[in-house]
């Protein structure tokens, strides 16, 4: 089963410009091209709409939501000038303003020596306090694009931002052929492909048709192109360099991979077609067969039985006091990707860009045997942390990949599970028992959605929960359980309810304010 999903981004349903054009990693956080393509760094579409202008480089300016460009024109073999300036709208994709020609009078102008707002060659500097930018002399508003040429020396005498130009998106394009700098390890015969000298071929498949070769860590993935009078779609092989085997043959929903391969963020591969563009994650993930169905002595179980216990106790932690209250003991954690990962949970990362980030720090480094399922057990644990799953959950996915004979002995005590308690409450009781809990009632009551209700939940932890809800009204408390969809999660808040007995109205009353200021 492979773990690589697929994405369509975009289809081809209004004239774009598909050729080979630039892709610009705008701060980690979007992908542009210059055919007038937004996508963030989820792979979710912003926009798509058709520029007036190409070009070759883009500042992405954060506080005021747009983007300045240059502007690129080519005449043909006089090659690639460029002349003029954009700002573009990051929210729509329209121009805010634009300062260029059409290309028969940019060609004309071109031996014009004079100051043109219209020719500048470059974009320069950016100046946050005033709001402009100086490109060529010229002094460019921010805002509306109004303009004024002061001169290069008094330029360089301002004092400026410091930009950093977006870069060219990493390219997978690796020309599978003779002189490719990857010759040694792959060679390609039309329907045949060789790596690290071992032939391989699939019936109805050519390796010459599409040149674009990725490599990550001890995994290589390739594409075979179908023959004309086949009728299946393209593959996605997968060669693992530690098996010297083609591990696994994943079929897509594409025909033909034609324009791009690009690298998506170091989490997946964006693949641009002639009408489409795909995403496609999950081949950075980490390969665990290696850790399946090997024997493990008496000592290496115990050390991974007791890492388990750790990641159980901290997700009982989480779960009763809030995902913050791990931030005391991030600092004592180990090993480190036990505690990176837990700062990361605490400073609010998602469950996707956490995997993505835990995948890459063990990728950074070649593991083997115990270390890489130490690695492993760690990745699923703070994953099941930041998830709010009980420590069931990450024994049961152990014990698929480990069997149960390394479970022997195992201390099963700390997944008893505690009979459900249900609570009664009156619907119809709508005021709380003190005036001052009536604005944590209506906040509470405003979440209209279960997801939020959850996450609400688990960040501000069980304990919390319940002791807000003791000075609360009936209507409110019964909300709170409706909105759970999880019977668990009900049956945790109820159990802490009962746990915590009476109260203090002051500690439910500073457990309410608390509950707020995360929410």
């Amino acid at each position: 089963m492979s773990n690589i999903e697929l994405k369509k981004i975009l289809s081809k349903d209004e004239a774009i410009f598909w050729s080979d054009c630039r892709l610009l990693n705008l701060n980690n956080e979007y992908i542009l091209t210059e055919s007038g393509i937004l996508i963030d760094n989820s792979g979710s579409l912003i926009w798509s709409v058709k520029l007036e202008h190409y070009f070759s480089k883009a500042i992405y300016i954060k506080d005021k939501e747009i983007i300045i460009t240059d502007r690129t024109v080519c005449f043909g073999m006089g090659g690639e000038f460029h002349l003029g300036v954009a700002c573009i709208d990051m929210k729509t994709g329209q121009y805010k303003w634009k300062h260029f020609y059409d290309e028969g009078k940019s060609k004309v102008n071109l031996r014009n020596t004079k100051p043109d707002i219209n020719m500048v060659k470059d974009i320069g500097d950016v100046d946050i306090i005033k709001g402009c930018i100086y490109c060529d002399g010229f002094q460019i508003d921010l805002d509306n694009g109004s303009y004024e040429y002061i001169g290069e020396l008094k330029i360089k005498k301002i004092k400026k931002h410091s930009v950093i130009y977006s870069k060219t998106l990493k390219s997978l394009k690796e020309p599978l052929n003779q002189h490719s700098k990857n010759s040694e390890c792959i060679k390609v015969n039309i329907d045949v492909i060789y790596i690290e000298g071992q032939e391989f071929s699939k019936e109805g498949y050519f390796f010459n048709k599409c040149d674009f070769y990725m490599e990550f860590n001890d995994i290589i993935y390739f594409f075979g192109i179908p023959a004309k009078r086949n009728p299946k779609n393209s593959i996605l092989f997968k060669y693992s360099k530690i098996k010297k085997n083609i591990i696994e043959e994943i079929e897509l929903p594409i025909r033909a991979v034609r324009l791009g391969v690009y690298d998506f963020f170091g989490k997946g591969v964006l693949v641009i077609l002639k009408n489409d563009i795909w995403l496609l994650e999950g081949l950075l993930s980490v390969d665990i067969s290696e850790v399946i169905n090997k024997e493990y002595s008496n000592g290496e179980k115990e050390k991974f039985k007791e890492l388990i216990k750790i990641i159980i106790n901290l997700s009982s932690k989480a779960r009763l006091e809030g995902l913050l209250s791990l931030e005391n003991i991030c600092p004592y954690l180990n090993p480190f990707l036990l505690r990176k990962g837990i700062e990361y949970i605490v400073e609010g990362c998602d469950i996707k860009e956490l995997r993505y980030i835990l995948d890459n720090y063990i990728q950074t480094k070649k593991h083997y045997g115990n270390e890489l399922l130490e690695k492993l057990i760690i990745r699923e644990g703070v994953i099941l942390i930041k998830n709010g799953d009980i420590g069931k959950i990450l024994f049961n996915k152990m014990l698929i990949m480990l069997g149960e004979n390394f479970f022997d002995n195992f201390d099963y005590s700390i997944f008893e599970e505690k009979p459900p308690i249900e609570l009664e409450y009156d619907r119809n009781d709508s005021k709380p028992l003190f005036e001052e809990c009536n604005a944590f009632e209506d906040r509470i009551m405003s979440i209209m959605d279960c997801e939020e209700m959850e996450k609400l939940v688990r960040r501000a932890g069980y304990f919390y929960i319940a002791l807000a809800l003791k000075v609360c009204s009936g209507k409110l408390n019964m909300y709170v359980r409706d909105m759970l969809s999880f019977r668990y999660i009900v049956h945790e808040l109820n159990y802490e309810v009962e746990r915590i007995g009476p109260c203090i109205v002051q500690d439910a009353i500073d457990a309410q304010k608390f509950i707020l200021i995360l929410h």
